[in-house]
């Protein structure tokens, strides 16, 4: 039924999209704070990954868990290399996930997963059919490890590379914006993982005949739905990803526009393996609910 109401949704902006006159798009675009003189205002510092703080249980639960992810990154050079007319940028990237047992007596954090990376962004932009190739990421260097000591010491580098692309463009959007947005978005990341003898020692240690990347896999997909079923001030987004080949993992994520806010109400559901580092080998299935800070 939600499959088919975006569907019919999608069908709605592109006939929208059709009709709209163009001066009508521009003032749309003012409305929206797109102008030409707030792309010129851009910072070399933006979100990365969704920003968010949410709660598993009620706080006076001995379980109750906050589960939260800071993620920015920086733009290199303030600008761009030009590659058959298209830009090149290098980013710097920091993303990090916490869970906080605030159902405890003394509050501790159960870990932090620190995950700095670089990469180079490659704004294509190329279109056939109703598809837009949006950009092309290659990365020499992720790092992910989560700062803990002895046998709970978890850690792995890779190299990536992603593609993502997108059908029905949002309109009014900055020009050669290495983050140009559509209702619909898929991104496909594929690594070569390398430096997590530590983890396959611990699953030897247990007697498991596993590895590592049999938990972890080879790449993950990304789904996600930008205002299809609204739009607008109550516009929402849906977030689905899950990993290539590794053991069952999938994560839903969900974000409600009200407003005047400048946050969303957020809501998270994780099913499978690998929420964290120390988790990577626990079998979990948990529901969260918060707020998050990018759209």
């Amino acid at each position: 039924m939600l499959f088919a109401c975006a569907v019919a949704r999608a069908a709605d902006i592109v006939a929208q999209d059709e009709i709209l006159p163009e001066s009508s798009q521009a003032e749309s675009g003012k409305q929206q704070g797109n102008d030409k003189s707030d792309c010129d205002k851009r910072s070399p510092i933006s979100t990365y990954k969704i920003n968010y703080f949410a709660l598993n249980n009620l706080p006076n639960n001995d379980n109750a868990q906050v589960k939260f992810q800071l993620s920015v990154k920086y733009k290199f050079f303030n600008r761009d290399l030009s590659v058959e007319g298209h830009p090149l940028a290098l980013y710097l990237a920091y993303s990090q996930i916490s869970l906080w047992n605030v159902g405890q007596s003394s509050k501790p954090f159960e870990e932090s997963n620190y995950n700095p990376e670089a990469f180079l962004n490659y704004s294509a932009n190329i279109t056939r059919g109703p598809v837009t190739l949006r950009d092309i990421i290659l990365s020499p260097y992720e790092h992910e490890s989560n700062g803990l000591e002895g046998p709970q010491s978890r850690s792995w580098n890779r190299i990536y590379a992603a593609v993502r692309m997108g059908y029905l463009p949002i309109r009014e959007q900055c020009d050669n914006d290495s983050t140009q947005k559509d209702h619909v978005e898929l991104k496909v990341k594929v690594w070569h993982a390398y430096g997590y003898s530590d983890q396959d020692a611990y699953l030897q240690s247990i007697g498991s005949s596993n590895t590592f990347l049999d938990y972890e896999g080879y790449g993950e997909v990304n789904v996600a739905l930008r205002d299809i079923l609204v739009q607008g001030d109550w516009g929402n987004r849906i977030d689905m990803t899950s990993k290539i080949g590794g053991k069952q993992n999938f994560e839903f994520q969900y974000q409600q526009k009200i407003p005047s806010l400048n946050f969303t109400p957020y809501f998270q559901y994780w099913y499978g393996y690998n929420e964290t580092l120390l988790r990577f080998d626990r079998f979990g299935r948990r529901a969260f609910l918060g707020v998050s800070f990018v759209y």
